[in-house]
């Protein structure tokens, strides 16, 4: 595994990337901050994801056995209290890697919902609903989804 920073010339640049996720990860518990599996706990109760809370991070990391061994042997538990930063990764990697599972999608959407609402400007704030856009699928149909969006964008089936 490639770590960052191995590219670096100056050595005190280096040892900043090096330790960058250790520094995240003691930041996250000084300030207290909800592990992957408590959001995505509250986020199902809320109906806001289906899936369950991923109990054993180390498990999806099978064949990855320093990184699986490292989250098991923890005196942290950090399998089944990860970071949330670190649980994102985890659930994309469950997934096959090349996108983001349910809690990853939910923040990322939940964020751009926050600044469009926030923005006086934005289609949302200014009452925009699908039935006025001039765009629509090809059965006619308005684009009130973001999967139909997607489709529609030719980006999935």
């Amino acid at each position: 595994m490639v770590k960052e920073g191995n590219d670096e010339t100056d050595e005190q640049l280096k040892a900043l990337f090096k330790s960058l996720a250790r520094r995240n990860l003691r930041r996250g518990y000084n300030l207290r901050l909800p592990t992957g599996q408590a959001v995505h706990k509250y986020l199902k109760q809320r109906g806001a994801v289906e899936t369950d809370p991923i109990a054993d991070v180390s498990a999806i990391f099978s064949s990855k056995p320093a990184l699986r061994d490292f989250l098991k042997n923890t005196s942290s538990r950090m399998f089944e209290r990860t970071p949330l930063w670190f649980y994102i990764l985890a659930e994309a990697e469950q997934g096959g890697g090349n996108r983001l599972g349910e809690v990853g999608s939910w923040l990322v959407a939940s964020t751009f919902i926050g600044v469009l609402l926030a923005d006086p400007d934005s289609a949302l704030s200014r009452g925009f609903t699908p039935e006025l856009s001039p765009l629509s699928m090809p059965d006619n149909s308005a684009i009130d989804s973001i999967a139909k969006w997607m489709r529609f964008a030719a980006v999935m089936e």
